[in-house]
């Protein structure tokens, strides 16, 4: 355990030795902005010192991986870093709470993140929802982005397309007729109104085409007893017996008679 005398102090640690936060919810980091702040740590040092834990014999981040980035590249050996006191759960908490307030996560990063949380602390979302002061509905919003898949993402975000969107294409079952849609959406630079729009018709379609492919069943297992039935007629016909088929269509059934001469000489 850390000592009571480094909690809440300034301390300076080799900056080689901190082990990354695992659960850091921000996965991109501009190098244009680690650049920039790297150069203002080589004039000025770190203003706002690192937050770390002690951890299996050494320390973790917290908060400040930015900065701890900008200080390898500004060349410092040690960087000055705060101690707290607080559970792998607590810690990966902090860090989505930081990076959210920032505004430096978009809404994929936070998605992943919170589903991070939930499954690796088993959290529930509504004491998630409390601790992040989110709503559980946006929190349960965020978990269903997970399940699109890498190269939506890439889409969706090349084409700077919203959270709105994201939660539309997600209501389309199918991965390549989502891709198709995001692209045409971002092509045509639709709005999220149009987007809605778009994806309620491809689903009312999707609809359709089940309803007619389970016709188009029905209509096999139709085609199948009619076969049936002629071939019944042909064996009576090789027989002996003289009969017809008549077959009477209609918008709501069809209907086939079958009539067999009755020979009254013999009673059949």
């Amino acid at each position: 355990m850390t000592s009571l005398k480094k909690i809440g102090e300034i301390i300076s640690v080799r900056a080689d030795e901190i082990r990354l936060n695992p659960n850091q919810p921000r996965r991109y980091f501009e190098p244009s902005e680690i650049n920039a702040l790297a150069q203002s740590i080589a004039n000025c040092g770190v203003i706002q010192p690192l937050t770390v834990r002690e951890c299996n014999g050494g320390y973790e981040l917290v908060c400040g991986e930015r900065r701890l980035r900008a200080s390898k590249i500004a060349g410092l050996t040690y960087v000055p870093c705060v101690v707290i006191e607080i559970t792998g759960e607590n810690s990966a908490v902090v860090s989505l709470i930081e990076n959210i307030q920032r505004k430096k996560l978009d809404f994929f990063e936070q998605a992943d993140a919170i589903s991070r949380l939930i499954k690796n602390y088993n959290v529930s979302p509504e004491l998630l929802a409390l601790r992040l002061g989110m709503s559980q509905e946006d929190i349960l919003n965020r978990l269903r982005l997970v399940n699109l898949d890498a190269e939506e993402r890439r889409l969706i975000m090349s084409y700077g397309l919203s959270e709105r969107y994201a939660e539309a294409f997600l209501k389309i079952k199918s991965r390549q007729q989502r891709i198709e849609i995001i692209k045409l959406v971002g092509e045509k630079l639709l709005d999220v109104e149009q987007a809605e729009k778009l994806v309620e018709s491809e689903i009312d379609q999707q609809k359709i085409m089940k309803s007619f492919q389970k016709r188009m069943g029905i209509f096999k297992d139709i085609r199948l007893f009619i076969n049936t039935i002629n071939k019944a007629i042909e064996v009576m016909k090789m027989a002996g017996i003289c009969c017809t088929l008549e077959r009477q269509t209609s918008e709501e059934s069809l209907k086939f008679i079958i009539t067999v001469p009755i020979d009254k000489k013999s009673n059949t």
